[in-house]
């Protein structure tokens, strides 16, 4: 009868440690999922964050590719000036159309019209 007391209170006391380790285990799963759903939402934060800055990078890439764009064509834009204005400078130094043509590289008719342009220009001066 002690014998068989003894077995029962070790048998009690084995189910007593393992319902204790069991409630344990069961919190610490609780915490753990609720540290997993706060990083599941961390994550979502950062995706959306992400996302944002995403947009933002490519915005900001748009508006260099333009500015880039911009800066190549106001380059042009003084490269033709800076051709026209030696252009004239051949011009009104007494050179011919071929000799204008091949030292600005530009066409006959751009030639004959900047000819045109400043004969007409120089007769407005004359008349002043």
């Amino acid at each position: 009868m002690i014998v068989q007391a003894l077995i029962l209170s070790a048998i009690l006391f084995v189910n007593l440690i393992l319902w204790i380790a069991y409630f344990k285990q069961r919190k610490r799963i609780r915490r753990l999922k609720e540290a997993f759903l706060e990083l599941k939402d961390d994550n979502r934060t950062l995706y959306r964050t992400d996302t944002k800055i995403g947009e933002a990078i490519s915005d900001i890439n748009r508006k260099i590719e333009f500015l880039n764009l911009e800066v190549e064509r106001m380059a042009d834009k003084t490269l033709d000036q800076t051709v026209y204005e030696n252009a004239l400078k051949l011009i009104n130094s007494g050179s011919d159309i071929e000799t204008v043509m091949k030292k600005s590289g530009l066409t006959r008719g751009e030639v004959e019209l900047l000819l045109t342009i400043n004969v007409q220009k120089q007769e407005v001066n004359v008349f002043s």
